[in-house]
């Protein structure tokens, strides 16, 4: 809230102790003064409730006396003391609720919650805050801000930092498997910062549908519903035995990391000391001023590691830290010493952290190190075959036969929920129909991708039906009957370049759009053997497969850093029944196919379609602009 004038009262939500207390209430108090050189005091612009400000109101924390709640806010800054150098009257600021000097050596060392002058701010759910420490705590936002984005800077003075140093502190890198426990605002914030760090994909344990939608916009790839064993089977499942790469642990409450039957250890909400770990674990607490140790995390290599801390420049943090084997981790093997600032005399900040292996998931022969360390390899279970997609969405377009059929039933075996989309409406309602006969997720819509404005209604049919599109397999080709080049009739290059690749070009660019919101996403293209080399009489199908490829890679080149795959694949002679039609009657050419087939027959549509699924499962999340060939190894020679 703002005030137009000073005043030497205001007003402040105070909470009462458990036994005299009707109800939190607004009080008027003195108004805050500058009580040591380094203080600020600030105006308050915005501040909020945090989950433990509730605790006093509950009765969980003991309340002796009337106590003003709150700790983060955003402010102007009203005066400063005489020793405050960097912080100016007038400056829109937001900090952090442990005032922390940034210059002691935990300070130095990234531990400002350790910082060996910190001080608490408290009472920030009133018109005026004292901010001691202003220097080090307060970040001055430069230029001018527009209303909608306070929200967001409020949550730079809690949650956001603390979400972003719980991933640092798990060291999240490009790739990495991560999951994030509770889904809170630190949850979803951690989900935002492992989005940010790279993580090619992310595993939000969410049990509320508002959460898991947020989760999803975040960038969450999957959501896990269930906790304790069911829930760590459920990430084993997921990653095929092999578990996360990282958890991050945001819950806020001190259940420990103690087995297969319990969650981790959550990661710190407030600055209280570490939860206890399992017998034979290692911990230290992070978070005693007073602690030798205070800045110092753990010798040990954790198989799950906890820490939550904001880490902005300037602002005070907080850090906590738990060492016991978490049962949905991936094993590390290699550690590589503490790369952050340089180690200062202090006991506290002396000892080494540890940091992550050195190669990360499957081995790969002659991949090269991130660092000059020799890559170890990790002695791995075989990945599982089968997809889990629950909570995902699929879309498939030329879906009422053939490939298009295959794909869908598979994605829908696989968990999730399916559009798809064919010219031909009754074939693709009866699709829709078996699929949902047999206990899946699909709707059926009609489309011709030779309309742009029909595969912009696809994609909204598929977000109004099921709120976000993960998947999307461009399937829907026609051909056209062979012909020599030189007298190819110009309807017929027209009609199929129009679906094979203006209809591709079409989807894509409105699947995208769905994909690019949500920061995620897989996107395969369906091209031939035609896109990747020249047969007699196909002049005018091939140029348009072709096409498919070249559209394919420059679009995975723009979208790959924006989280989203797009590969092609280029499927030979298949048993479908377009190939059928076209080969009727040609018992010559038929022949001719399948001795330069050196697999000796024709594919089916479920090979394909187990190319395609596994092309937007996580098993490919390293593939991008591929153009894959499924054709019994036709286009080798």
């Amino acid at each position: 809230m703002c005030v137009s004038q000073p005043c030497s009262w205001y007003k402040s939500i105070v909470s009462t102790p458990r036994r005299r207390r009707e109800a939190s209430s607004a009080r008027v108090r003195w108004r805050p003064v500058v009580q040591q050189p380094t203080d600020a005091v600030i105006r308050t612009v915005a501040t909020c409730v945090c989950g433990s400000d509730l605790w006093d109101y509950r009765g969980i924390n003991d309340v002796a006396e009337p106590t003003p709640g709150g700790h983060e806010y955003l402010g102007v800054v009203e005066e400063v003391g005489g020793d405050v150098t960097v912080i100016k009257p007038g400056q829109l600021v937001v900090g952090s609720f442990f005032a922390s000097d940034n210059t002691c050596p935990n300070c130095e060392n990234g531990y400002h919650t350790s910082c060996l002058h910190r001080e608490f701010v408290g009472g920030a759910q009133a018109e005026y805050v004292r901010v001691p420490l202003a220097d080090g705590t307060l970040v001055h936002v430069p230029g001018e801000v527009a209303e909608e984005h306070i929200p967001s800077l409020l949550a730079c003075s809690d949650v956001m930092g603390t979400g972003w140093y719980a991933a640092q502190a798990a060291e999240v890198e490009p790739g990495d498997t991560v999951a994030v426990v509770g889904d809170g605002a630190v949850g979803l914030c951690a989900v935002i910062s492992a989005k940010e760090l790279g993580a090619g994909r992310i595993i939000a344990m969410s049990r509320h549908e508002p959460r898991q939608k947020l989760a999803r916009e975040f960038g969450a790839t999957d959501i896990v519903a269930k906790r304790g064993q069911q829930g760590a089977a459920r990430i084993k499942e997921l990653t095929g035995g092999i578990g996360a790469d990282a958890v991050l642990e945001c819950v806020g409450t001190p259940a420990p990391c103690s087995g297969p039957s319990t969650p981790p250890a959550p990661a710190a909400t407030s600055a209280s000391p570490a939860s206890p770990t399992a017998s034979g674990s290692t911990a230290r607490n992070c978070s005693s001023p007073t602690s030798p140790c205070a800045a110092a995390p753990p010798r040990s290599a954790p198989a799950c590691r906890t820490s939550s801390s904001s880490s902005w420049t300037g602002a005070s943090t907080r850090a906590r830290s738990s060492t016991s084997p978490c049962p949905w981790t991936r094993p590390r093997r290699a550690t590589r010493p503490w790369t952050s600032a340089a180690p200062s005399k202090s006991s506290c900040a002396a000892e080494p952290a540890p940091r992550r292996t050195a190669l990360r998931g499957l081995a790969c022969p002659g991949s090269r190190p991130t660092d000059d360390r020799s890559p170890q390899r990790l002695d791995l279970p075989p990945v599982n075959p089968q997809y889990n997609f629950e909570g995902q969405v699929a879309l498939v377009t030329g879906a009422a036969s053939g490939m298009g059929l295959a794909s869908a039933r598979l994605f829908a075996q696989a968990g999730a929920a399916v559009v798809l989309a064919d010219v031909n409406k009754d074939a693709v309602e009866a699709a829709a129909k078996e699929l949902t006969d047999a206990g899946h997720q699909a709707i059926g819509v009609v489309c011709d991708v030779t309309d742009e404005d029909q595969a912009a209604a696809m994609v909204d049919q598929a977000v109004a039906a099921y709120g976000r599109l993960d998947m999307a397999f461009n399937n829907a080709g026609i051909q056209v009957p062979p012909s020599d080049a030189a007298d190819e009739k110009a309807e017929d290059f027209d009609r199929v370049n129009a679906v094979n690749l203006r209809g591709i070009w079409a989807a894509q660019k409105h699947e995208l759009r769905q994909m690019r919101t949500q920061g995620s996403g897989a996107i395969v293209n369906n091209s031939s053997l035609g896109g990747l080399a020249g047969l007699p009489e196909r002049a005018a199908c091939h140029a348009s497969k072709h096409g498919v490829i070249g559209l394919t890679r420059s679009a995975a080149v723009e979208y790959a850093p924006r989280g989203i795959r797009i590969n092609a694949i280029c499927p030979g002679v298949i048993e479908t029944p377009m190939v059928a039609d076209m080969l009727k009657g040609q018992a010559e050419a038929m022949a001719e196919i399948m001795r330069q087939q050196p697999i000796g027959r024709l594919g089916t549509a479920d090979e394909v379609a187990a190319v395609a699924v596994w092309l937007c499962s996580p098993a490919a999340s390293f593939i991008v602009g591929a153009a894959l060939p499924v054709d019994g190894g036709y286009t080798t020679h």
